[in-house]
């Protein structure tokens, strides 16, 4: 009866000793018994007598597992061949009448290993060692028999592995497809509109909601009826919120504006009972003036389209600002909306554009007409406000209806191309360059020093002068990963960084592909702070592991820190901060409701999240170091200037900087000065570009402070990754003192405030990206030198 042999694959699980488990289909024909081989071929270049010795010791425990599992009649000859050497052969044999599975530990043979040729009664088969799988079976059922719980699992999830192999061999096409997807959503903001239309009737009601105040100069935002405007009739109705328009300051509001599709208004009075004028207390007015001397908008909203004021730029193009100003010598007590609309079908419209018209008009020219209704002269005379006086004025509005030919899909189109995207090609140009001649440097400088030094200490190894002298990196060998200070507060600032890094690649890229619509108000920084707890899981498996290879103990306490150091920071900064807010009575406090809610994400998602993912990194193996740590540490000889931290951490961060900056200047304006920004296709292609020039520039300088025979690279690879936040700070008062012209102490520590909770954060995650580059780096160079 012929031979059944079925290999499916080979899974090496290094994090358990690297176990070969072996079952063959019908190995017994009518129950006979069967001599059967198995032999292990190294074809492996690193041939030495200390392989030869750990393979004899694989065979001992070959033997000792087979003597336990007691398996049916069958005589075992394991040869471990190794072509420029002597053969070594060992025979083992057992008898049993219960089908077995035998366990082969390899222990070092897969660093040796390229392929495992296996001999079964004259049937030859090979099998390629897979050194990217995380674990590997080669399974072979005896005698018909099911295989274990463990072994079924493995062949299920390496079938299941098997779906996606068609994904590896299309890897350059996906990446290339990626990155079109990127330059096709950087050159128009391009976003999924996340609501569906509302259609109106001829007739039927559009509501005019107001958002809120804000100013340039302040930074304070504020609620629309926090300055004296007409109420409407009956109650205010907030606008239930969510988590991200809290804490941009928004509070959405009915507003006495009554608007019926597609009838025009010519003009209408507000709160004008009897045709009597509004009057203004001395307060009010001091208050108003204050407003408009601060440079004061107003934010309203149709149909969720944010009302805007079409300003025009040097270059003749057209632009939109927020909402309109609330005046500037003059109060604008009249308001104009133009509404655009698309017709569906007869007598049936979708709003497509809101633009607002703020003008200021003098009582003394209104025209009362029956009921709300008014009119003015042509030549109107602006309406002045007097300090510290009682003021009549009148509080009016207009609105005409345009058919436009935008489809209301594309209804934010205009928002989000106001500019144009030459400048951000510039951009994206500057930063490739950067890092094209980064990249090129580093590769000149490091990779064939690099080369030149592995080449040099080979030799010097093989070498028959005992008297050479090593110099250089390889001379701290025995130091390179000995735990640095404080490695406890080091893991944890790592794990925070692996959390933020992956909350902001998920949320560029959910942004760049229009997942997160501008029509869906505060989107982002909700999307944002859920995928912050979410991400916990991921901080703590990195952190977890990072902790073990530093054999470290005490996981539970260095998990919690891990979830709690970041939020408590941001947590007491932006108390602080809310405390000034509040006293202001500013629209831009964070209510106590929203407070529990972001502690409750905290406490119930966050931390748990960290915690487990910590155990299981703790659980795993720990990173592999190529070369042991001495016993006694290396005194640090005197170190040249350009090794001084401070050079180390200005040197470093420059290009990273120069990376993004542009990109940055248009963050700030939409930030600071309340501009529209869609173009997260340009912003993920800096951020990524970000990442690699940081990377390089931290394994460069990490490099040259090993070259020197410092090995006190763990935090400096930290602080030299995360060196770019000190520009970005710098850059954030520069901006501040050229660009805002900010009034009042409490806005200038406002504005100083949120300019340290973004750049700490910022620090954080391109140091961990920096950490990770030079410890990957390290481990490599140090593993291509022989270490006696």
């Amino acid at each position: 009866m012929p031979l059944q042999f079925e290999p499916y694959r080979v899974l090496i699980n290094e994090a358990k000793d690297q176990a070969l488990l072996i079952k063959s289909h019908n190995l017994f024909a009518n129950n006979r018994s069967t001599e059967n081989s198995l032999s292990v071929t190294s074809n492996s270049k690193k041939e030495n007598k200390e392989g030869i010795g750990r393979l004899s010791d694989c065979v001992s425990g070959l033997q000792a597992s087979v003597q336990r599992l007691k398996p049916i009649a069958c005589c075992f000859n394991v040869s471990v061949i190794f072509p420029s050497l002597q053969p070594r052969l060992h025979s083992i044999s057992h008898q049993t009448s219960r089908p077995f599975s035998c366990i082969l530990h390899l222990h070092h043979l897969i660093r040796l290993t390229k392929t495992i040729s296996v001999n079964i009664q004259g049937h030859d088969t090979s099998i390629a060692i897979d050194r990217a799988k995380p674990a590997f079976f080669l399974d072979y059922d005896l005698h018909g028999t099911s295989l274990p719980n463990h072994a079924r699992t493995a062949f299920l999830l390496n079938n299941f592995l098997k779906l996606f192999e068609p994904l590896k061999m299309m890897k350059k096409w996906l990446f290339l497809f990626f990155f079109y997807c990127c330059l096709l959503t950087a050159k128009k903001g391009f976003y999924i509109p996340g609501v569906l239309p509302v259609e109106f009737h001829v007739g039927s009601s559009v509501e005019v909601k107001a958002v809120k105040l804000t100013s340039i100069r302040t930074q304070m935002p504020y609620d629309y009826y926090y300055l004296p405007f007409c109420l409407p009739d009956g109650e205010l109705q907030y606008k239930s919120e969510n988590l991200g328009e809290i804490l941009r300051g928004d509070r959405i509001v009915n507003t006495p504006f009554a608007l019926n599709m597609d009838i025009p208004v010519k003009c209408a009075l507000l709160c004008a009972k009897n045709n009597v004028k509004t009057k203004l207390s001395a307060a009010e007015s001091d208050l108003l003036i204050e407003k408009i001397r601060n440079e004061y908008r107003v934010h309203l909203l149709i149909d969720n389209l944010p009302g805007t004021t079409k300003t025009q730029l040097e270059n003749g193009r057209d632009a939109y600002m927020h909402g309109y100003a609330l005046g500037f010598v003059f109060l604008n007590n009249h308001v104009h909306f133009i509404i655009y609309i698309n017709e569906v079908s007869t007598e049936t419209y979708r709003i497509v554009g809101f633009e607002i018209q703020a003008r200021s008009i003098s009582s003394m020219q209104y025209v009362p007409d029956s009921g709300k209704l008014c009119s003015w002269n042509s030549e109107s005379e602006a309406q002045p406000l007097k300090p510290g006086v009682v003021n009549e004025i009148y509080w009016s509005y207009s609105a005409e209806w345009r058919l436009s030919p935008i489809r209301w899909a594309s209804r934010w189109d205009s928002y989000l191309s106001m500019r144009s995207n030459q400048i951000h090609w510039l951009s994206i140009v500057n930063s490739i360059v950067i890092v094209v001649f980064l990249a090129g440097f580093l590769g000149l400088i490091i990779m064939r020093t690099v080369r030149r030094d592995i080449a040099y200490y080979n030799r010097l190894d093989e070498s028959l002068d005992d008297t050479m002298e090593e110099s250089g990196w390889k001379l701290v060998h025995g130091d390179i990963f000995r735990p640095p200070r404080r490695a406890t507060l080091l893991v944890c600032v790592l794990g925070t960084g692996i959390q933020l890094l992956g909350m902001a690649l998920v949320t560029l890229a959910f942004a760049m592909v229009g997942m997160l619509s501008p029509s869906s108000r505060g989107a982002l920084m909700s999307v944002a702070l859920f995928l912050y707890c979410f991400m916990g899981l991921f901080a703590g498996y990195f952190a977890g592991r990072m902790y073990k290879t530093l054999r470290l103990s005490n996981w539970k306490s260095a998990s919690l820190k891990t979830a709690c150091l970041f939020p408590t920071f941001l947590f007491v900064v932006g108390l602080i901060l809310n405390i000034l807010v509040w006293e202001n009575k500013s629209s831009g406090t964070v209510p106590f409701s929203s407070i529990m809610s972001l502690l409750s994400m905290f406490f119930c998602i966050d931390i748990p999240l960290v915690m487990i993912g910590f155990r299981f990194g703790f659980r795993k193996k720990p990173y592999h170091h190529p070369v042991r740590t001495n016993q006694i540490p290396r005194q640090v000889p005197e170190q040249p200037f350009y090794s001084n931290i401070v050079i180390s951490i200005l040197f470093s961060g420059i290009l990273p900087f120069l990376a993004m900056f542009l990109e940055l200047f248009f963050i700030f304006t939409a930030m600071w000065q309340n501009q529209f920004y869609y173009l997260f296709g340009f912003l993920f292609i800096v951020f990524i570009i970000l990442i690699i020039s940081t990377a390089l520039m931290s394994i460069l300088i990490i490099y040259f402070l090993l070259a020197v025979e410092n090995y006190h690279w763990w935090w400096r690879s930290f602080f030299v990754g995360g060196s770019s936040a000190f520009y970005v700070f710098a850059y954030s008062i520069y901006y501040a003192a050229t660009k805002l012209e900010i009034v009042g102490v409490t806005p200038k520590l406002l504005y100083f405030g949120y300019t340290i909770l973004i750049s700490v954060t910022f620090w954080i995650l391109t140091g961990t990206v920096g950490f990770y580059a030079s410890y990957f780096f390290v481990r490599k160079i140090y593993s291509s030198v022989k270490i006696d």
